[in-house]
């Protein structure tokens, strides 16, 4: 009997013991831990997956906007459609030059600001303020501001031209020139971004690297391009990501500016979903232009884990 006892003492301690270490297992963090992924889960869930696989699945169906819950399913017709008979050539084309020049081109100003910045000793605040008012400015109000400077009548751009001496130019109604145009408006709205961070990475590089090199007899830009650059490559690497993702879903200044005009030259994806969704109240359609420009972010992503993985294993 005394035993018994002295068994069931001894579970229930061990028993108590366990309840307890689980506790304070869970009050250290632990189970804080758990509550954050779950909360980062809902969060994809319901603001990036459920909306994904809606899209993806609205491509798959002829849906009216004025009758949206009266969908029909028709499979891959949609991007037939869009395929057959070169329709959505012209609009890959913009798209992949206006997103290539665009990331490119805020890559290297904002590289150069940011480089410049750090160079200069006097009023650095004051330029770096300066510099960085474009990021601040809503795109909203970009399309705004550069269709009036833009503007062949009574733009700016053109009044100087005409106080030069030259004829003044259809910036946003020459097919050949108003992608141009748009694309210089938008690397002047994104290359602050590429700047702020860049400025932010350079302050992270040792400065007795800099020091080192200047005792060899390194100049400014072989410091730069032997050390700076390579020093803040992954910081580089993750903004050409951003950037890529920024440029293929930019649509309120362009449509402002030209409405993927004149004669589709401006006609980015993004402006021909809105067009075939919202203007002709076709989702099917506007929904499978979603998903073919999900494919090139999907692998610029896949793309810049593979870089790094790579820059990992080679250090």
């Amino acid at each position: 009997m005394a035993k018994s006892t002295v068994d069931l003492d001894e579970q229930g301690t061990a028993v108590s013991r366990w309840k307890w270490s689980r506790r304070r297992r869970w009050s250290s963090g632990g189970g804080a831990a758990y509550l954050y992924v779950l909360a980062a889960f809902a969060y994809l869930a319901t603001f990036v997956l459920y909306p994904m696989g809606r899209a993806i699945w609205l491509s798959l169906t002829e849906t009216n906007l004025l009758a949206p819950t009266d969908s029909r399913y028709i499979g891959l017709a949609n991007y037939r459609f869009l395929f057959s008979g070169g329709m959505i050539d012209n609009t890959l084309t913009v798209t992949a030059v206006f997103v290539v020049v665009v990331s490119a081109g805020s890559m290297l100003v904002g590289l150069v600001a940011a480089l410049l910045v750090e160079a200069v000793r006097r009023g650095r605040s004051l330029l770096r303020l300066t510099l960085a008012l474009p990021w601040a400015i809503p795109s909203l109000v970009v399309g705004l501001l550069f269709a009036l400077i833009f503007d062949q009548r009574i733009g700016v751009l053109n009044r100087v031209l005409e106080k030069a001496g030259a004829s003044p130019v259809g910036w946003l109604t020459n097919d050949s020139i108003a992608l141009w145009a748009v694309i210089a408006a938008t690397v002047w709205n994104l290359f602050p971004f590429v700047m702020l961070v860049t400025i932010a990475a350079l302050s992270a590089v040792p400065a007795e690297l800099a020091d080192a090199a200047a005792v060899d007899g390194a100049g400014y830009w072989q410091t730069t391009r032997r050390i700076t650059l390579p020093s803040i490559a992954p910081t580089l690497r993750v903004i050409a990501v951003f950037l890529v993702i920024w440029a293929f879903q930019q649509f309120q200044a362009v449509w402002i500016m030209t409405q993927g005009g004149p004669i589709d030259g401006t006609d980015l994806l993004s402006i021909d979903l809105y067009r075939r969704g919202f203007l002709e109240n076709n989702l099917g359609p506007a929904a499978a232009l979603g998903v073919i420009g999900l494919v090139p972010a999907i692998a610029v992503t896949v793309i810049y884990f593979w870089l790094n993985r790579r820059a990992a294993v080679a250090s």
